[in-house]
């Protein structure tokens, strides 16, 4: 069965401890390969069984090392066993409009800059206001991929980084099929297309997963 749902950012947890209370099969199977749960297939209790994960991280290591951490937890205590492989399924495909890009290419990276993300709308605003200061068409259609539910698969061709603004009014939509054309029309403006059609997608087939731990 694949899994539906948004992908995990930075592990929970403060310091060097990662604390992750009541989490599914599926959302720390999501957290350790840093992928969203609808590309991950495998067995249907995966979305019921729940466990609670109380960890350290070994002085000196980072904390972006956790979801490989946690991926070696998930291997020892719970004898996971996964693999990769690209499978065709429906999505979407962001590619350049018949009139050529409109976007603004976005000043050089700094440690500083705020590359953007889903933010809170303006007062007044009832949707969905993304405001994306340093992102490629890649980061471009993962933002996509998590609003619309889909994958969404890159063919702009477009290498650079752009400065992009999106608002789509997501009150004007009359139920979830609205949504992939209100996204479609708010990026016209950049001069990119968004269709539905069938994508290559990457998927985590999970090969053998216990529900029961072992000991420590």
């Amino acid at each position: 069965m694949i899994a539906n749902g948004p992908p995990l950012g930075m592990l929970p947890g403060r310091g060097n401890r990662v604390e992750i209370h009541g989490d599914s099969a599926a959302e720390l199977l999501a957290a350790a390969y840093q992928i969203p749960m609808r590309q991950i297939v495998g067995p249907c209790w995966m979305f019921d069984a729940r466990f609670d994960i109380d960890a350290l991280i070994p002085a000196g290591q980072p904390r972006t090392k956790a979801p490989e951490m946690l991926r070696t937890l998930l291997q020892q205590r719970l004898a996971l066993q996964a693999h990769r492989e690209v499978r065709g399924m429906s999505g979407y495909i962001l590619s350049v409009g018949k009139g050529g890009p409109k976007l603004k290419e976005a000043p050089p990276f700094t440690p500083t800059m705020d590359v953007g993300s889903p933010r809170r709308p303006p007062p007044g605003f009832q949707g969905v206001h993304l405001e994306l200061g340093h992102a490629d068409m890649a980061q471009l259609a993962d933002i996509l991929a998590q609003q619309l539910g889909a994958p969404v698969e890159d063919q702009t061709g477009l290498k650079s980084f752009y400065s992009i603004l999106i608002e789509v009014p997501t009150r004007e939509a009359k139920d979830q099929f609205d949504r992939p054309s209100l996204f479609r029309e708010a990026l016209k403006a950049y001069g990119l297309d968004l269709a539905g059609g069938k994508i290559d997608a990457p998927i985590l087939v999970i090969d053998n997963l216990s529900k029961t731990p072992t000991a420590n």
